[in-house]
C-alpha cells in the first residue's frame, strides 16, 4: 500500500500503529523516519521527520480546539510554515493565517 507524507511517496519497510489503526511511525528505505503522535481521542497532534538524507529533519505540531478543529500549527520543517485557523460558532473555517519565515541561509 503506498504511503504519502507532505505529498511525497514513501517506501515503507517498517511501520507501527496504535489502537484504532492510527499509524505511529514509518521507516523508509533510505532510513528516513516519520513519527506521528495523537491525543487521547486519536486526533493527530504532531508529525516528526528524522534521519532525512537531505538533513531536512523537523516536526509539525498541531493545537486543536475541543471539537477537533485545528487552531494552529508550529513547524521546524523547512518549507512548512506555522499557521493559525479561525472558525465560526458552527465550526466553519473562516481564516487561515500563514506565518512567514526568512529563507535559510
Amino acid at each position: 500500500m503506498p504511503i504519502y507524507l507532505f505529498g511525497m511517496h514513501l517506501i515503507c519497510i517498517h511501520k507501527t500503529a496504535k489502537s484504532m489503526s492510527n499509524r505511529t511511525s514509518v521507516t523508509e528505505g533510505t532510513g528516513r523516519t516519520a513519527n506521528w503522535t495523537y491525543d487521547k481521542i486519536y486526533r493527530l497532534t504532531n508529525e516528526t521527520i528524522g534521519a532525512d538524507p537531505a538533513n531536512k529533519d523537523g516536526s509539525v505540531g498541531y493545537v486543536l480546539d475541543p471539537v477537533g478543529n485545528r487552531k494552529s500549527s508550529t513547524s521546524t520543517l523547512s518549507g512548512v510554515n506555522p499557521e493559525s485557523f479561525t472558525f465560526t460558532a458552527d465550526d466553519e473555517l473562516t481564516t487561515i493565517t500563514t506565518a512567514t519565515r526568512p529563507a535559510p541561509a
